[in-house]
């Protein structure tokens, strides 16, 4: 096959016609096939491109000669038919999946991931992206080039449609690929602009902008604003209709090229937006420009009562958490113990904040942060601007009345505080930090779901136990873990950013594999097994590492922790020795054998449970401690007694099931710290009966519970799953707030509305 011939006829054309240099082609090539290249072809005026290319057919007519056309989708329904008749190209055009020609749609979605990988690797860019930007750009991929070079030269954290510069440059860079025209471009594309607003329509009828513009009908727009995606036009019986291919463009053009709404008074921005029908453009363009403009008096002009009661809402809920949960406060939404931002979906056509969320601050960003959306049902679906802004939870509620006549008392306590401190202590996230039995049980717990290769590696061969644990060796085995998984993602991201991954789709799932070569996987052990040697702690090379749903990462928290309460190793005790000779199951032991065990266990699961609830309701709720009603109760003496009257000795029921656990407060406790003595539950059930005829006592006479309950848990009370039978002192602490917890918040909102 003869080359490919691109643009004009060089060297062939220099000295003759274009039919002589037809001629020539044909007759230099007369015994290959021809492929001529025709580029851009709708760049030609569309009568001129449709004579131009019915006269090369019937000239090439017999010859082996192939054309390839490129074009935009409506020039090509232009060249197939004049007048409704089909044209010599329609009949001689190849059909693929029955449609004439081969239609060239917006990049997919993997496409556009590898565009975008290719792009960070060159402008060494890690910065988020706007999902609507992502969408544009998919249509226009000449728009992602100016987004990363704007973000680059402004250091902006992300990408997206908030700040005026991407839109200068994307101008800018349009009207200089006008060449000499560039000038009457720039005073063109307002204007035209312009006309959308005055219409407040997203298309108009080209007569009528032409007339607007007062441009001759006998003349017409430059062709280059359609085959460079600016404009685009649509054919409707018999009418043809223009409008923006990218209407952000047309946006920006309206409210600071034509209108200059950034250059007026406040008094002068008022007036005009008194005046807007906040709905079509006019709604588009306000969305834009509140989201560009640099001016606070313009947007207090726009959100006005909506940024009051806003900073209201954040004042308070700000207040409540450094006030009575500091310890804690980064649990809570947005999961900082800094200050915390307000972040708002505003929809301008109903005047409301139709989502919110919390974000951390950094250095002076805004603590309230509105960002217009459209009215569209649904739209908020698609959004990712309030997590771009740092907010990982974006909801909705219908009491908040879309923040116009919102009860924010109501508001932060009922639909933020409250829900966030259930979901906190069902996840176990209060700060146990100077919890030692809490911090044990939960680091054995994690070794044992998820570190079955550190105790084959540094366990004593010859031991069926997993105790003691040295902390510097499991230190070092966990931040080896980390390393390998922050290697082997880096080394990831370099193979897919320079093509070499695998892609595969299956039904609606796309995957992307990348091969490991034996010498890679060595190099990753080694460097790994180095960093953690070191010391080194890498999680911070891959934002939001999550290895077993953060197993690890808390794992190594816990760890730091007990160095600092100088804990050493985890070592033996009734609970530990517990949960390493049944960390496989119920225990298979029956009678008094079994007795023994559990009475040596429950004295000191008891007594840890006293000392680990006041140490942590005391560190967590240091203005609150008073309201929990079990906190009351300590420094304290309790008695505690196995129930075995309904016990069955059947091998095949479980013990825990058929035993119980008999708990008193004793009258007295002359001691300065808790208490717990072993006692018989014949015992316990006498001391009750005894109160029960003493009109003098005030107060529970015992409690009792099936032994199951208590030391088979169905909770972890974890962020990640752990075994729950491992988690038998965090169930009970967490349980016991869990009771307390709603008298607290009762009589803390009692005093907030007082």
């Amino acid at each position: 096959m003869a080359p490919i011939l691109i643009g004009n006829w060089s060297p062939i054309s220099l000295t003759k016609t274009d039919i002589q240099a037809v001629k020539r082609l044909l007759e230099l090539f007369r015994h290959e096939p021809i492929v001529v290249w025709i580029d851009e072809i709708d760049g030609l005026p569309p009568v001129l491109a449709r004579r131009v290319l019915e006269d090369f057919l019937r000239r090439t007519e017999g010859h082996r000669v192939k054309l390839l056309l490129t074009c935009k989708s409506e020039t090509w329904q232009y060249l197939l038919k004049e007048d409704g008749i089909p044209t010599m190209l329609m009949s001689r055009v190849f059909q693929v999946n029955d449609e004439r020609g081969y239609q060239v749609g917006p990049l997919e979605e993997q496409e556009m991931l590898a565009t975008i990988m290719k792009y960070r690797a060159f402008y060494h860019y890690t910065g988020k992206l706007d999902i609507e930007v992502l969408e544009m750009c998919q249509r226009v991929p000449f728009l992602l080039r100016v987004l990363f070079e704007v973000a680059v030269s402004l250091s902006l954290p992300h990408i997206g449609y908030s700040v005026v510069e991407v839109f200068d440059a994307y101008f800018q860079q349009l009207c200089n690929r006008f060449d000499e025209q560039k000038n009457m471009i720039q005073h063109l594309l307002p204007k035209i602009a312009h006309q959308f607003y005055e219409q407040n329509s997203d298309e108009i009828e080209l007569d009528d902008l032409l007339d607007a513009l007062g441009v001759s009908p006998l003349q017409s727009l430059p062709e280059h604003l359609f085959t460079l995606s600016i404009l685009e036009r649509a054919d409707r019986e018999q009418t043809i209709y223009i409008s923006f291919y990218f209407k952000k463009l047309r946006d920006y053009l309206i409210a600071f090229r034509a209108l200059k709404w950034h250059k007026k008074s406040t008094q002068d921005f008022q007036q005009i937006c008194t005046q807007l029908d906040r709905r079509g453009v006019h709604l588009d363009v306000l969305n834009l420009y509140y989201s560009l403009t640099s001016s606070e008096a313009h947007k207090r002009v726009l959100d006005d009562q909506l940024y009051a009661n806003a900073a209201a809402f954040l004042s308070l809920y700000e207040d409540i958490l450094n006030t009575h949960f500091f310890a804690f406060k980064q649990s809570f939404p947005p999961y900082t113990s800094g200050p915390i931002g307000f972040v708002g979906y505003m929809d301008f056509s109903h005047n409301t904040i139709s989502m919110h969320g919390f974000r951390p601050l950094k250095n002076a960003e805004a603590k309230i942060l509105l960002m217009p959306t459209p009215p569209v049902p649904g739209a908020w679906m698609k959004e990712n601007k309030g997590y771009i802004a740092g907010s990982l939870r974006m909801h909705r509620t219908d009491s908040s009345r879309g923040f116009q006549n919102i009860d924010i008392a109501a508001e932060v306590f009922s639909y933020n505080v409250q829900p966030s401190l259930k979901e906190i202590l069902q996840q176990g996230m209060l700060d146990e930090s100077q919890n030692k039995e809490l911090l044990i049980e939960r680091m054995l717990a994690t070794c044992v779901t998820y570190c079955q290769d550190y105790f084959e590696k540094y366990r004593q061969i010859a031991s069926p136990s997993y105790l003691p644990i040295r902390l510097t060796d499991l230190k070092e085995y966990v931040l080896y873990k980390i390393a390998h998984a922050v290697l082997t993602f880096q080394y990831m991201d370099r193979e897919i950013a320079s093509g070499r991954s695998q892609e595969k789709t299956t039904s609606f799932i796309h995957t992307t594999s990348v091969t490991f070569p034996a010498q890679v996987q060595a190099e990753i052990e080694d460097q790994a097994w180095m960093s953690a040697k070191q010391g080194k702690n890498m999680s911070p090379e891959r934002e939001q590492l999550q290895i077993n749903d953060g197993a690890f990462l808390s794992l190594l928290e816990d760890i730091d922790k007990l160095e600092k309460l100088h804990v050493a190793e985890i070592a033996s005790t009734p609970l530990t020795a517990w949960y390493d000779k049944y960390r496989g199951g119920i225990p298979r032991l029956q009678g008094s054998e079994l007795f023994a065990e559990l009475n040596q266990l429950l004295e000191s699961l008891y007594l840890s449970f006293l000392n680990e609830y006041q140490i942590l309701v005391a560190r967590n709720f240091p203005t609150l401690c008073h309201n929990f009603s079990f906190f009351s109760y300590l420094q304290a003496k309790f008695s505690v007694a196995l129930d075995t009257a309904q016990y069955d000795p059947s091998p095949q029921i479980n013990p825990l099931a058929v035993l119980g656990i008999v708990v008193q407060k004793c009258r007295e406790n002359t001691e300065a710290t808790n208490a717990v003595i072993l006692s018989t539950s014949e015992e316990i059930y006498a001391e009750g009966d005894r109160r029960r005829v003493d009109p003098a006592f005030r107060g529970p006479l015992h409690s009792s519970s099936i032994a199951s309950f208590v030391l088979s848990p169905d909770r972890s009370f974890t962020t990640f799953k752990v075994k729950n039978g491992l988690c038998i002192l965090r169930n009970m602490v967490y349980k016991q707030i869990e009771e307390d917890i709603g008298d607290v918040l009762n009589a803390l909102v009692a005093k907030y509305r007082a």
